[in-house]
């Protein structure tokens, strides 16, 4: 064979391995970085809830990064970090008088309180980035910014919200749904 035929050999070999070595990147780098753990729990309490179960892993993956023993600074617990406020008023709205904070730490009961909580705040702000600023930021600024026009331009739906970290956390959690959309 002529250098130029064994060279071509040797580029497309490695042209083949170096594509063989993108996939497993790109597969490796959607894992690491969207994971997908407690599948059940998520297409069981997203369709009770008539969520879309790639919106409920955009909030875990922003949330907890699928890790169901995280406990914020604020107290925050679980997959979905609730507060445990927030999960006892769940609890007594859905007449769960076997409850306990401490099970939040379980991710079918987190999941369960996270997508009712979802559901809550998707039926009183009616659109999914203000929802997810209502999860974050909490009813009381959302309903503050819905009345401030620098914010809301129709008094209904936020188009940004005061706080750097709550709209990065919107934005963050509409990508990673978009994401977990094809996993689903």
């Amino acid at each position: 064979m002529n250098r130029i035929k064994i060279t071509s050999l040797i580029l497309c070999a490695f042209l083949g391995v170096a594509s063989m070595f993108c996939v497993l990147g790109h597969f490796a780098y959607n894992q690491i970085m969207f994971p997908l753990k407690f599948r059940s729990e998520i297409v069981v309490h997203a369709t009770i809830n008539n969520l879309s179960c790639a919106f409920v892993a955009g909030v875990i993956c922003a949330e907890s990064r699928f890790r169901a023993d995280v406990v914020s600074n604020s107290g925050a617990l679980g997959l979905m970090q609730l507060m445990p406020s927030t999960a006892i008023w769940l609890a007594n709205r859905a007449d769960d008088s076997a409850f306990a904070v401490e099970d939040l730490l379980k991710p079918e009961v987190n999941v369960k309180y996270g997508c009712l909580y979802l559901r809550y705040l998707l039926d009183k702000f009616k659109d999914e980035n203000t929802t997810l600023a209502s999860y974050n930021a909490g009813e009381g600024n959302v309903i503050k910014w819905l009345s401030d026009a620098r914010y809301s331009p129709d008094g209904r739906t936020l188009t940004t919200t005061p706080f750097t970290a709550t709209n990065f956390y919107v934005e963050k959690v509409i990508k990673c749904a978009k994401v977990y959309e094809k996993k689903f």
